[in-house]
């Protein structure tokens, strides 16, 4: 299934991904997990982690909800 629904959905991947790689090449460079520049980076990559699943969870949510909603709906009018 594609989640991948506006630009703003590839816009937000394609922040991640640069979060990630910079996470890691500051990792590397900084060897201490501590490091308040790797802490934050962290943090601010787990933001855009979870408002990107949050987006994810609504969309399939969403979508999954109609049917039911009508299936439930035409099974009171009998």
């Amino acid at each position: 299934m594609c989640y991948l629904h506006f630009p703003h959905d590839l816009q937000m991947l394609e922040k991640i991904e640069r979060l990630k790689k910079q996470l890691i090449s500051i990792v590397n460079e900084k060897n201490d997990f501590k490091d308040d520049e790797v802490v934050r980076i962290s943090q601010e990559l787990d933001v855009y982690l979870l408002d990107y699943q949050k987006k994810r969870l609504f969309a399939s949510t969403s979508t999954s909800a109609v049917p039911a909603q009508k299936q439930r709906k035409e099974s009171m009018a009998e």
